[in-house]
């Protein structure tokens, strides 16, 4: 969805965990676009939440 242009807000958090190696989550190659960070949390155990939105 991400490739085809489809998604207009992203959810990510972080979490201070090692997980050791695995399958990557995103490809290389992904086409350029432009975000801006419109909130953002911070929690007691280290964990982030963000929210960001496609500038269009």
């Amino acid at each position: 969805m991400l490739s085809a242009d489809l998604i207009d807000r992203l959810h990510p958090m972080i979490f201070p965990e090692i997980a050791g190696g695995g399958q990557r989550l995103f490809d290389d190659g992904l086409p350029a676009s432009k975000w801006t960070l419109a909130q953002q949390r911070a929690g007691q155990l280290g964990e982030i939440a963000m929210v960001y939105d496609r500038v269009r």
